[in-house]
């Protein structure tokens, strides 16, 4: 009778064990970022919706997995790969390469070897064959080079995909890879070479078949960047930016293609993503975006991209039309400090740029005939110059050569200045409009050569 009670109790005891909710197996990634640079990492996923950040040059992160997955580790434009299993602990350091490179450095597993050959492989085929290098080239020449800086790298895929003790899924995730990669350069060779020789070539017939079979709407193409970057070019192909009034009109043509032919796909969602982050940025800025934020955010659950999305909205918060414009301050040639504050009572049009930047220099001669034929009016224009401190001499010559007018000024600590840190600047030219009142009209005005130019200023 005792044997039986005992007995019965560890039943119970298994049952009511079993019947505890169970977490998901945790996989340990410890991180060293030493020597890499900045200290901010990325570490994610978009279709399993896995998103977190390390911050400190040592750390470590506990992510629950439910399934063997490829992560992005991604440091500014700087992207590495590493194959994670639940259960598993990794250490990411930086290893022996071409180039600087994250990746598991003790014990890597079958997968991450390969991850780390495709690698190190890709930096040492691109730097032999680089791609502008090979749109100067004749279709049947550029072929032939494609065909020859993947040779290496299409022997791993085959290598992996007779591997028996692979899954299925990392294979498919490496193919999509390196078409991936082969298709960036294709799409790449047609406006690369009419930049070239101020013609277009003349493809053969097939020169697209290889993407034309693929499924973009496939989420596996979407492992590694190369593979979103390829699903963006291959939507926007054939639509031309020349061909709409704005970059928010183009945007929204691109947004409208990918709806008709990729509905309900995570690579429709990304480009969602992709083209709010790039309209905020570089388009309108933050007003007039708010009904487009609150459509994504109301029909796209996914967390990554709701996050990233957060993150690309938050500077632009404070640089809303009608809030008071942030100070600043820049030097003029003589060393003199002048803040924005000391411009009120005149409306301030702000060209941000630099003599490095080709963009820049192309508006010059829009931004002059637009002065002399506001000259009278209460508009006061700026332009100030992020290059570099010890640039200073070649700035004050270049104001000389092109007989820049308006009030020139030089903003110290070039990407790190008041100015493009206040103003959330990514990317030059940059037009900033500020009313008499040291108020906002807009922190990413229309440019000098766009034709609505005067309408804006004199609004």
């Amino acid at each position: 009778m005792r044997n039986l009670s005992i007995f019965l109790l560890l039943l119970s005891s298994l049952f009511l064990a079993n019947c505890q909710p169970k977490e998901n197996p945790k996989a340990n990634l410890i991180i060293n970022l030493a020597g890499t640079g900045p200290d901010k990492l990325d570490v994610y996923h978009i279709g399993q919706e896995i998103h977190h950040q390390v911050t400190a040059q040592k750390d470590s992160l506990a992510l629950d997995l439910k399934e063997a997955t490829i992560l992005d580790l991604t440091q500014r434009r700087d992207h590495h790969y590493v194959h994670v299993t639940p259960n598993s602990t990794l250490n990411i350091d930086t290893l022996s390469g071409p180039e600087l490179l994250l990746g598991v450095s003790k014990n890597p597993s079958k997968e991450n070897t390969y991850l780390i050959d495709f690698a190190k492989l890709l930096a040492e085929q691109s730097a032999e064959f680089f791609t502008p290098d090979m749109t100067k080239k004749e279709v049947d020449t550029f072929l032939m080079l494609v065909q020859q800086k993947y040779e290496p790298l299409d022997k791993l895929v085959t290598q992996i995909k007779m591997d028996e003790a692979l899954s299925s899924s990392f294979k498919t995730a490496l193919s999509y890879r390196l078409t991936a990669n082969k298709g960036n350069d294709l799409l790449t060779y047609k406006n690369m070479y009419n930049y070239w020789h101020k013609a277009y070539p003349t493809l053969p017939d097939g020169f697209y078949s290889e993407l034309e079979a693929l499924d973009f709407s496939d989420p596996s193409l979407m492992t590694f960047e190369e593979g979103r970057r390829l699903g963006l070019s291959w939507n926007n192909k054939d639509i031309s930016y020349t061909d709409y009034p704005s970059v928010t009109a183009y945007y929204n043509a691109c947004l409208a293609n990918i709806d008709k032919k990729y509905p309900a796909s995570l690579l429709r969602d990304y480009f969602f993503y992709d083209m709010l982050y790039n309209d905020v940025n570089f388009g309108a800025g933050i007003d007039g975006a708010d009904s487009m934020i609150t459509v994504f955010q109301s029909t796209i659950p996914n967390k990554y991209l709701n996050n990233k999305l957060t993150e690309t909205i938050a500077p632009w918060l404070t640089l809303k039309s009608g809030l008071d414009a942030p100070n600043f301050i820049a030097k003029k040639r003589d060393d003199v400090e002048v803040p924005l504050s000391d411009l009120k009572g005149k409306r301030v049009y702000i060209d941000v740029w630099a003599t490095w930047c080709g963009p820049c220099i192309r508006e010059i001669p829009a931004l002059k005939k637009l002065e002399a034929e506001l000259h009278g009016e209460n508009v006061e224009f700026v332009s100030i110059s992020i290059d570099n401190v010890k640039d200073k001499e070649k700035w004050l010559d270049f104001i000389a050569e092109k007989e820049l007018t308006g009030l020139q000024l030089m903003a110290e600590g070039d990407w790190k200045s008041d100015i493009a840190t206040a103003y959330n600047i990514k990317g030059i030219p940059r037009f900033l409009l500020i009313d008499e009142a040291g108020k906002i009209i807009s922190a990413n005005a229309p440019r000098p050569s766009s034709p609505d130019i005067k309408a804006v200023l004199l609004n």
